[in-house]
């Protein structure tokens, strides 16, 4: 994902290869408004198996939320939401375990100036997700409002996630069935 902050500063995530230790870690980069790097950072979960951001928010201080998932060590995907400061110092990490299967944050967004709001899917058996959001307080990444199912999915796989202003979610995705 790809974003702009308030002072004009692009953002980018994604997941970058860090060797056979740590596997894929969550990449954040800041480029100044000259195209210059201001500051890049990698979080490497505490399974250290497979991390990755797929969404980015900016709060009014240029804080950077990051949304994504991390691969545990019992081998399940949890949803993931990194804090940064405007200067790229780590501020928190928050994951969420809605029922012990994969879990992954699809969308980050500011619900209000000290919510931060993740939209998700929880996988609920091997052919059924829920879609979802969790909110968290942006100081410190505590839950305000655990996983709450907006609706489920036949989908074999989620390939996006929108909300609009009265958070309604909507999901794209694929599935194998005729």
């Amino acid at each position: 994902d790809v974003t702009v902050d308030g002072a004009g500063n692009i953002l980018a995530t994604g997941s970058v290869y860090n060797g056979s230790t740590n596997g894929y870690d969550v990449f954040v980069v800041k480029y100044a408004t000259d195209g210059t790097q201001s500051w890049a950072r990698l979080y490497n979960g505490a399974g250290s198996i497979s991390d990755g951001g797929t969404s980015l928010a900016v709060d009014a201080s240029n804080n950077v939320y990051v949304g994504g998932g991390t691969l545990t060590a019992s081998n399940s995907m949890d949803m993931l939401c990194l804090k940064y400061n405007s200067s790229g110092t780590f501020q928190w990490a928050a994951t969420v375990d809605d029922n012990g299967l994969y879990d992954i944050a699809g969308l980050v967004y500011m619900r209000t100036p000290t919510i931060v709001g993740l939209v998700g899917a929880s996988e609920q058996s091997a052919s059924s997700w829920a879609a979802g959001n969790v909110f968290l307080y942006a100081s410190t990444g505590t839950e305000f409002q655990g996983f709450t199912v907006s609706d489920q999915t036949d989908l074999d796989e989620v390939v996006d996630f929108k909300i609009d202003a009265s958070e309604n979610i909507f999901v794209t995705g694929y599935t194998d069935a005729g």
